[in-house]
């Protein structure tokens, strides 16, 4: 379940943007072009940056791990050209969609920009 801080944080955070729809999502509002909800990501990047010692520049908050997954694959394509990428059968399900997604195993691909797959089945088991 939930941690209790964690639940506790965002039912605050639903009341605050409850309270005054338009605060919470126009821009403009708040006196300096952001809406109440973008001043709170940016607050929040910034604490993460602090946290992990990087710059708030550096660091980006994403809705979920598949779409962190895909914006860091989809950025390096330059990367694969050059050096290529190879990634096990066993990997999480979403890197391995993203991945033969750049790796052109879809319908109508054209090319295959550097993304190998063993293809092994895990487990692996001795032959005799």
């Amino acid at each position: 379940s939930t941690p209790a801080r964690v639940r506790q944080a965002t039912e605050a955070l639903v009341m605050i943007a409850e309270s005054n729809p338009d605060l919470w999502f126009r821009h403009n509002l708040t006196g300096h072009g952001n809406s109440l909800y973008i001043d709170k990501l940016i607050a929040t990047r910034d604490a993460l940056a602090k946290y992990v010692k990087a710059s708030p520049n550096e660091t980006s908050i994403v809705d979920n791990a598949s779409h962190g997954i895909n914006a860091v694959l989809r950025s390096v394509p330059g990367f694969l050209a050059k050096k290529g990428i190879l990634f096990l059968d066993l990997a999480y399900g979403e890197v391995k969609a993203a991945m033969q997604f750049l790796g052109g195993k879809y319908p109508g691909a054209d090319s295959d920009p550097g993304i190998h797959s063993p293809g092994h089945q895990h487990p692996l088991h001795e032959v005799d």
